[in-house]
């Protein structure tokens, strides 16, 4: 996989307004237009060539062997292609399974142990714990946060049942007036 190095910096008020795709020049972008092919085994042969690249396969191993699942990568990789006009929505789906098969060769080949094919489907229904263990794995920042400030409401909840507070006493009110 061709990695192109661009700038990542952005403009975050630089982005399409409301109804611009209805404005703008019909066949600007690649997809726009007719691909390349609607061919799947044409689509297939053009990605195998461009995997076939040693700079591809050098991150293809090093995406596996992070834990990337070959599914994942075979996504990325038929999005690209769609993006840049090579073949069609339609076609991308049809090629996944092959080419995740394809990606999951070329890991075996170089030596990486515990290849990830697929990805792990969620459970249908997740309670508190699950959904914890789930972040844990997916959002490692946002679980140690939710962690941190649940230890922290812990100590204070504990630490204000420590501290016995003086009954306050009531204060005479207009509304209870009337009660007197």
């Amino acid at each position: 996989m061709a990695v192109r190095s661009t700038d990542f910096s952005t403009d975050v008020f630089a982005r399409a307004i409301p109804g611009q795709s209805l404005t703008d020049t019909p066949g600007k972008n690649p997809y726009e237009k007719p691909a390349m092919t609607s061919s799947p085994r044409e689509a297939m042969d053009v990605t195998m060539e461009s995997l076939s690249q040693k700079e591809s396969q050098e991150n293809i191993v090093n995406l596996l062997d992070a834990g990337i699942s070959a599914e994942t990568i075979s996504s990325a990789f038929v999005m690209k292609l769609f993006s840049e006009g090579v073949f069609t929505p339609d076609v991308a789906e049809i090629i996944k399974p092959p080419l995740a098969a394809h990606i999951t060769k070329i890991g075996l080949e170089a030596g990486v142990e515990d290849i990830n094919v697929v990805n792990e489907a969620p459970p249908q229904s997740m309670d508190e714990g699950s959904s914890l263990q789930l972040m844990s794995k997916v959002n490692p920042k946002k679980y140690e946060r939710i962690m941190g400030d649940a230890m922290q409401e812990k100590m204070n909840s504990e630490l204000a049942a420590q501290i016995e507070l003086p009954e306050e006493e009531e204060q005479p009110s207009f509304l209870n007036m009337g009660e007197q």
